[in-house]
């Protein structure tokens, strides 16, 4: 038996790529899953698929991490289905696969709001906030916080910009 049996887990950003793979994988050492997505077609699909393939208790949540009211409602929601949460992997990142100066307003905006702006599990210890409708997190929960897609677009982006913008200056200073 594996420590993450009888553990509930929940997966920011689940629906697709690692956070699908780290869903699949904690549901097979015995973990309930909750997913947290934009897309409810999306999240039913990658729950059907936990399920099929492990037997496993699987449930999606549409969450915009974004949207902090969002996170706070979705915290409860998932507190209320299958109890209090003993690891978070915060996985949900915005990429848009383009460099800084060639994003707009709105993608940067987005970028910031979801890679950034992270609203850590009300009631955990990492929260000032208080649990939300009996929100909780059990003494002693594990929080992993490692946005991948949120990490790589936070540094990759100033840096192609900042790249590019030398590329600028120096043409202009021969």
């Amino acid at each position: 038996m594996s420590e993450i049996s009888g553990r509930n887990v929940l997966i920011t950003g689940g629906t697709s790529g690692i956070g699908r793979l780290v869903a699949l994988k904690m549901a097979s050492l015995g973990a309930s899953v909750a997913v947290y997505g934009r897309s409810g077609e999306r999240l039913e699909a990658v729950t059907d698929e936990i399920r099929q393939q492990t037997g496993g208790v699987a449930r999606g949540f549409v969450c915009d991490v974004s949207d902090r009211e969002r996170v706070y409602e979705a915290a409860g929601e998932v507190d209320a289905a299958l109890g209090p949460v003993d690891i978070l992997v915060n996985n949900a990142g915005v990429v848009f696969g383009k460099r800084l100066l060639e994003l707009a307003d709105e993608e940067i905006e987005a970028t910031m709001a979801a890679n950034v702006r992270v609203f850590p599990m009300p009631g955990s210890p990492m929260s000032a906030r208080p649990p939300v409708s009996g929100t909780s997190a059990r003494t002693g929960a594990s929080f992993v916080l490692s946005p991948a897609a949120a990490t790589t677009a936070f540094i990759r982006s100033p840096v192609a910009g900042l790249r590019c913008l030398l590329r600028v200056r120096q043409t202009d200073d021969r």
